[in-house]
């Protein structure tokens, strides 16, 4: 079911649609919380050895996901003197599980695990991911995505399935996204002269295919990934779109719109520019997605990078503004507020986490709690931050204990 296209007077009767829209958006700025310290703590270092698999270590992370019972799922690699071998694992505090790896028999007759695509993790515990097979029997390698419920993982949708409506067959996925009731979405892309490309959901009642809102289109050879993902909210772009820019206009898209919903209107001289424009950048198409239950209900954004976000100012002295383009951000993590890691135009080596919630901007960390961090200014210091929707954030950052390798943070905000 689509969202209508001017759905503000609605947003308040969704609970989803609080944490992503309402609460994310009426900015001002208000004294920092200097006196407040995040608890950062390092779970996770690239090279740490392997549990119960003896001579293996840990290669770099990516896409890394979070639950609320702060379960967190990543890919990685197992690498040994003579193998890297491309795995998914699970954490549940320091307790780490290999959930699949690169040779482990498929629920496909014939076919091992050979890579993977970015898993996620609802709160039940249930892991889902796409992955490319390698046929054990000399036929042609398929590609799925697949569901982990407890012991092995099922398959959900296959390559040369052919997809709902019965027209074409499934080529390839895209990472998918679970919600809290099991269902699965991901993107495909069709065979086909030309080709196509949608987005599907999963339930137990079978595969559906989503209808995309009015004036989203996706050329053939396009797919959409999800870009962030939070409880049973996720955001898609398609895969030929940079995250940086992607991740960089969702914010501009939510933060703006919240701000003209200000009511009473600010002052245009209590206001001040918190991020720039960015006039280089290309508009991004974006896809809001919700799951209620087993049905599926979408909204267009579009991004615009000429849009500065403006914000009040507040009675103490603010944040340093205004910030670099947005590392990373997370919806949620503040019981309804979006968390985004930055810098300051002026100082780019100052990574920190800033929220804009509750009508505030509010630098939550200092310098001293990325002592653990390699920071890397004028690039990306801050990946895949993910959060439990509460407090907590994980993250994914270069590691100063060990140089030249990747690790998987976890901090409590104030």
């Amino acid at each position: 079911m689509a969202i209508p296209q001017n759905p503000l007077g609605r947003i308040r009767a969704w609970r989803g649609w609080t944490h992503l829209l309402l609460a994310a958006g009426l900015l001002s700025i208000s004294v920092p919380r200097a006196a407040a310290q995040a608890s950062l703590r390092l779970l996770l270092s690239s090279g740490d050895g392997v549990p119960d698999h003896p001579g293996f270590v840990f290669g770099a992370f990516s896409g890394l996901a979070m639950n609320a019972r702060k379960q967190v799922v990543f890919l990685t690699t197992l690498a040994s003197a003579r193998t890297q071998s491309p795995a998914i694992v699970r954490s549940s505090g320091v307790t780490f599980s290999v959930v699949a790896f690169q040779g482990l028999v498929a629920p496909v007759p014939g076919a091992s695990f050979d890579s993977f695509g970015a898993p996620s993790i609802n709160d039940n515990g249930v892991i889902a991911f796409s992955a490319a097979l390698r046929s054990t029997a000399g036929g042609e390698a398929p590609t799925g995505i697949f569901r982990v419920a407890s012991g092995e993982p099922e398959l959900v949708a296959s390559s040369g399935q052919f997809a709902p409506g019965g027209s074409a067959a499934f080529l390839d996925f895209s990472s998918p996204a679970i919600g809290s009731s099991g269902a699965i979405l991901f993107g495909a892309r069709t065979a086909g002269t030309p080709g196509a490309s949608g987005l599907y959901l999963w339930t137990p009642q079978g595969l559906e295919s989503v209808p995309l809102p009015t004036g989203f289109t996706l050329r053939p050879g396009e797919m959409l990934q999800p870009i962030f993902e939070s409880g049973n909210e996720s955001v898609w772009a398609p895969d030929d779109v940079p995250v940086g820019p992607a991740n960089d206009q969702l914010f501009r898209a939510l933060a703006i719109r919240s701000f003209q919903e200000l009511n009473p209107p600010p002052d245009p001289s209590s206001t001040v520019q918190a991020l720039p424009p960015a006039p280089n950048e290309k508009p991004v198409q974006l896809l809001l997605v919700i799951l209620n239950e087993n049905q599926a209900e979408t909204m267009a954004l579009q991004g615009d990078p000429t849009q500065p976000v403006m914000a009040k100012l507040g009675a103490g002295p603010p944040p340093e503004l205004p910030l670099a383009a947005v590392q990373s951000a997370v919806a949620g993590a503040l019981g309804g507020s979006i968390v985004i890691a930055s810098s300051s135009a002026g100082h780019p080596a100052d990574v920190a986490f800033y929220c804009f919630c509750n009508g505030e901007v509010d630098r939550l960390t200092a310098p001293a709690d990325f002592a653990q961090v390699q920071t890397r200014p004028n690039h990306r210091t801050i990946r895949f931050l993910t959060s439990d929707g509460q407090h907590t954030v994980a993250f994914i950052a270069p590691s100063l204990a060990q140089p030249g390798s990747n690790a998987i943070f976890i901090t409590s905000l104030p």
